[in-house]
């Protein structure tokens, strides 16, 4: 990222993390600097970004926006099994079953989290810790509550 803009935003977002906007604002941002290779993915994870998202998610577990912009970060975050174990590690799939409980019937945020959660579930023992966090019945709930394809398919990938 040029110029250190990511870790900028970083350091803003921890100093203000009770603050939504900036905290919804940099969750964008965050979604913007990990979509490069899994090489970046994993320096953005390296300066901070999996705990920074983790903890807007937790302060902020009403707000839509951070928590749809956080999940969709988390998206880009977990390619590659050293991003996926490393966020599993700090919390990512409880995070992300909080968000679901909570907001089962936002459609964008459950297509989100529902994405996350896909591919945080490549590797066999991630699936296993969701089954076991209680996933399986949400994503049942999700899918009878959206017809929306995108969550069907994501729903899907997540339970095959």
């Amino acid at each position: 990222i040029e110029l250190g803009a990511d870790e900028k935003v970083l350091s803003i977002m921890k100093s203000l993390e009770m603050n939504p906007k900036v905290q919804s604002y940099g969750c964008k941002c965050l979604i913007h600097f990990s979509r490069g290779d899994e090489f970046q993915k994993r320096l953005v994870l390296e300066l901070g970004a999996g705990e920074v998202l983790l903890k807007a998610m937790e302060n902020h577990i009403d707000d839509l926006d951070i928590q749809a912009n956080a999940c969709a970060a988390l998206i880009n975050l977990a390619i590659g099994v050293e991003n996926q174990n490393y966020l599993m590690r700090i919390g990512a799939g409880e995070h992300i079953l909080q968000v679901l409980r909570k907001h089962i019937d936002t459609t964008n945020l459950v297509q989100n989290s529902l994405t996350a959660t896909w591919n945080l579930t490549f590797e066999k023992e991630h699936k296993e810790i969701f089954t076991e966090l209680g996933f399986v019945d949400l994503i049942v709930e999700a899918m009878s509550l959206h017809s929306d394809e995108e969550i069907l398919h994501s729903a899907c990938g997540v339970i095959a």
